[in-house]
């Protein structure tokens, strides 16, 4: 449409001679070369304008000063005012639209003897030719503008959302996936553990076979389980929502099970405990419950010990068994409790080692502050 523009323009002369027609000197041949020579020349200009602006402006002016005509003029002040936006480019820009506009009755009347009277009326070509397509290229621009960052933004904010339901549901994931071990994998490694118990000391046959059939289901249960946490467990580790008990008391209940399926757990039932922050207790008790749940699935009913200090202001828990005097058939192993375990003691600010128990056997130690400390 453009191209449509100034080629049809350029063959419409504003006042009686233009500057084309004092350089042809009434040579009919002359003048149609002339304005042949500059139609290409704006249309090469024009295409130029997509990719250098100033250089085809240059054409442009140059253009419209020879021919007087006023297409190349809007064409040249409606792509300044869709490309550009910085005032100082703006203005100067119009100063020298101002310029082009005047200079060819400026030349007009120089060398063709035109009235100097006309130069007054040309004075609203400015507005005509260089303000108008200027504002109107100025605000098509800014519109384009604005619907691009709209349309960023929109995209923007659906890729938010996708990436906050993604996160969602994988923080869902690995809270079920701690749940699971949490609670069932725990009670199940209990029942599976009176099982045998209960298999190897009773004398009626058909509740041994019911035992072993427990027993077998049960093992059974627990890797299956692990199959379904290693599918969950996506993304972070995630605080489960159940909330732990938030007084220390409570790790008596853990021995107190764990005696009743055989182990032989050594506790200080009469022990005056630390008052400590919930956040604190929670997690001295998922430490417990982790270290006996281990010794119940990979060293089965050996001597065990539980333990809780102050030490340095803080509370030190220490689950430690002794080496099994036959090596039992473990448990399948879930692959979940320890690294959660890791992560809970750190967001308190404590600390937690695996290491060798004195005399043979392992010993998990948790080192607690009172109150929970910042972990960056």
């Amino acid at each position: 449409m453009l191209c449509a523009i100034l080629v049809i323009g350029m063959f419409l002369p504003i006042g009686s001679r233009t500057m084309i027609a004092v350089l042809a000197n009434g040579d009919g041949t002359v003048l149609t070369v002339l304005r042949a020579t500059l139609v290409a020349a704006t249309v090469v200009a024009l295409w130029l304008l997509f990719r250098w602006l100033w250089v085809p402006l240059a054409i442009l002016a140059a253009v419209t000063v020879v021919t007087s005509l006023w297409p190349p003029l809007v064409v040249a002040s409606y792509m300044v005012g869709i490309t550009f936006r910085r005032p100082a480019h703006l203005a100067l820009y119009v100063a020298a639209g101002s310029v082009v506009t005047l200079l060819p009755q400026v030349l007009g009347a120089t060398l063709g003897g035109r009235d100097w009277s006309q130069l007054v009326p040309a004075t609203g070509g400015i507005a005509l030719f260089v303000l108008l397509p200027l504002a109107t290229g100025l605000w098509i621009g800014t519109r384009r503008e604005l619907v691009a960052e709209l349309r960023w933004q929109a995209e923007n904010v659906t890729a938010r959302h996708a990436a906050e339901v993604r996160e969602v549901r994988a923080s869902e994931r690995t809270r079920i996936a701690h749940e699971m071990h949490d609670v069932v994998a725990h009670r199940v490694s209990l029942m599976v553990l009176h099982a045998g118990v209960l298999e190897v000391n009773t004398k009626e046959e058909k509740t041994a076979e019911t035992a072993a059939l427990i027993r077998t289901t049960g093992r059974e249960a627990l890797a299956q389980l692990r199959d379904v946490l290693g599918v969950l467990r996506i993304g972070a580790a995630a605080e489960p929502t159940r909330q732990p008990p938030s007084t220390l008391d409570k790790i008596g209940e853990l021995v107190a099970d764990s005696r009743a399926a055989g182990i032989p757990v050594r506790w200080n039932d009469e022990a005056v405990l630390p008052q400590v922050s919930p956040m604190v207790a929670q997690t001295a008790y998922q430490v417990v419950r982790e270290a006996l749940t281990n010794v119940h699935k990979h060293a089965g009913a050996v001597e065990t010990e539980v333990e809780l200090e102050e030490v340095d202001q803080a509370i030190e828990v220490r689950v430690s068994n002794a080496v099994p005097v036959e090596e039992p058939e473990p448990l399948p192993g879930l692959g979940l409790g320890l690294l959660g375990l890791q992560e809970r003691v750190r967001l308190v600010g404590g600390t937690l080692l695996l290491g060798a128990r004195a005399g043979g056997g392992l010993m998990l130690t948790a080192r607690l502050p009172y109150a929970e400390k910042e972990a960056w």
